[in-house]
């Protein structure tokens, strides 16, 4: 794991390479990416009365993190813009982990639309009093699919900023709090290898030393122009910066950004 700052109080930003991983108070968290068997690779055990929200979860990508936290005792809630989707994948895990139906909640989250996103929180926060964890994934990167003509979001947004940024982006705003009051903590995955290759062919600011959004096109209108690969390195760009600009604002929490290879 590389920092991309010191820690201040209880938060950082940090980059983990192959593994997406998550902190308590006892240690890390995590499992690894791509690999047959993935294990976890920390010290907390048990996560019994933890609360842990994880998005896109009914991605192949997302099983192993669920059925570890699952038997480490942890209450999970699953999302998915499908509910009979969120469903199967939420039979699956009680049948691999033999826990109790009650400690697994499906909730519907549509991510390219931010009315369901908002839905989608105020029952989450009205529903749970208490939240440790939230493991917001972005669609793109664990589903590996970035390709097609543009299309926008509900809210006319390019899709891929509109699901992997704008959504994550709301959601993450809507829920902080929460987090932050029970000591809990975020963690957001990202593509950090697409988020550099985006940094690399933005355009300098006058006095070179800053970085400029692409403001003429922010947004990928000019459809002549459209390339979804580079939409989709720019929504992970947004969300590095997001993941920054947390750290250096909030007095609580932390959030990981990781980088799936």
């Amino acid at each position: 794991v590389r920092r991309l700052s010191p820690p201040i109080n209880k938060r950082r930003v940090a980059y983990a390479f192959g593994v997406v991983s998550t902190l308590s108070a006892a240690g890390l968290l995590g499992y690894r990416l791509f690999v047959s068997t993935p294990q976890y690779v920390g010290p907390e055990s048990d996560m019994r009365g933890k609360t842990v929200l994880v998005t896109e979860s009914t991605a192949r990508m997302s099983r192993d993190i669920l059925q570890g936290l699952a038997r480490r005792g942890a209450h999970l809630i699953l999302t998915s813009a499908s509910l009979d989707a969120c469903s199967t994948a939420r039979d699956k895990l009680l049948r691999a982990t033999g826990v109790s139906a009650s400690r697994v909640d499906c909730r519907r989250l549509e991510l390219d639309s931010t009315n369901s996103v908002r839905r989608f929180a105020a029952g989450l926060l009205s529903d749970y009093p208490k939240l440790d964890r939230a493991i917001i994934q972005s669609p793109s990167v664990v589903t590996g699919v970035v390709a097609g003509n543009r299309r926008p979001t509900h809210d006319g947004f390019e899709h891929q900023l509109g699901t992997n940024y704008f959504s994550t982006y709301l959601l993450s705003r809507l829920i902080w709090d929460r987090l932050s009051e029970n000591g809990g903590w975020l963690v957001l995955v990202v593509d950090t290898e697409a988020s550099s290759k985006a940094a690399e062919s933005a355009a300098h600011l006058p006095d070179n030393t800053q970085l400029a959004l692409p403001i003429d096109d922010l947004n990928f209108d000019h459809v002549d122009k459209y390339e979804p690969k580079k939409a989709y390195q720019r929504s992970q760009w947004f969300l590095t910066l997001f993941a920054e600009f947390q750290v250096d604002q909030s007095c609580t929490g932390t959030i990981f950004v990781n980088n799936t290879p």
